[in-house]
């Protein structure tokens, strides 16, 4: 075949798989890092997410430790609205349920509905209903039975932050 000036020697044709290009392995470099810039990511907001509710339990619940000293000071209606507001909050944090600015009626059907931890949904209820009068007709109520609401709101605050604080 040289006489005829082809040069069909096999040894000049290489092929090189592209698994084995430069190409393939800055690309697979690139997918690397993008997966480890993505864990990074989500264990930051995972992380975050926990440590700002654990301290919005903390700072409620240091905010009602503050107020129980001061019980004689505060007025029992804007005492109530505050605690319906906390317990809102509480309940947002726990299981992301959006009650604020729904009525009475609302949420009590709203807790019903979800699937909530019994004990705080039974004392939010109760407290919901004993509140009612004093929230809005202006009731007296007694101060023992303002502290003993105020009792069972620092127990439930307590026992949810120390359940996430166990989870980190």
């Amino acid at each position: 075949m040289e006489k005829y000036g082809l040069d069909l020697e096999i040894s000049n044709l290489w092929y090189i798989p592209f698994w084995q290009t430069a190409i393939f392995y800055w690309l697979l470099a690139g997918v690397f890092i993008f997966l480890i810039i993505l864990l990074f990511w989500w264990l930051y907001f995972k992380l975050k997410k926990t440590s700002v509710g654990s301290n919005q339990y903390l700072i409620i619940l240091r905010s009602w430790q503050e107020i129980t000293h001061q019980l004689d000071q505060i007025e029992p209606r804007i005492l109530y609205f505050k605690l319906i507001d906390d317990f809102k909050k509480i309940i947002n944090l726990k299981y992301n349920l959006i009650l604020a600015g729904k009525t009475d009626t609302e949420i009590k059907k709203e807790l019903n509905e979800q699937d909530i931890n019994n004990q705080l949904k039974l004392v939010f209820m109760e407290i919901l209903d004993s509140s009612y009068s004093v929230r809005f007709a202006k009731a007296l109520i007694s101060k023992s039975q303002i502290e003993e609401d105020l009792a069972k709101v620092i127990v439930i605050i307590q026992q949810i932050s120390d359940a996430n604080s166990t989870k980190l």
